[in-house]
């Protein structure tokens, strides 16, 4: 059951990570401009 939940963690982790890393790719040269 742990090794359940830590497997979903992680799974949602790269998946938040991944869309944090397209958000900042859009925001950032936006923000330098």
């Amino acid at each position: 059951m742990i090794k359940k939940l830590m497997g979903k963690f992680a799974f949602l982790a790269i998946i938040v990570g991944i869309m944090a890393m397209i958000i900042l790719n859009y925001v950032i040269p936006y923000m330098h401009a």
